[in-house]
């Protein structure tokens, strides 16, 4: 089981303020993930569901 760091970038905000990594182990299904990052955003995206965030794959 790895660790994967992805960095994600909020599209069309200022990219200094708005990179941020997460780390996920490579058996976590992607879903997990879309969740994991708009936790991460959270007040930001908290209006938003989360199968609107769309995470790199």
């Amino acid at each position: 089981m790895a660790i994967i760091n992805l960095n994600c970038v909020v599209s069309g905000r200022n990219p200094e303020n708005e990179t941020f990594t997460i780390e996920i182990s490579n058996d976590k299904k992607y879903e997990l993930l879309k969740h994991m990052v708009k936790e991460r955003l959270a007040p930001l995206f908290n209006s938003i569901p989360s199968f609107y965030v769309h995470p790199p794959m």
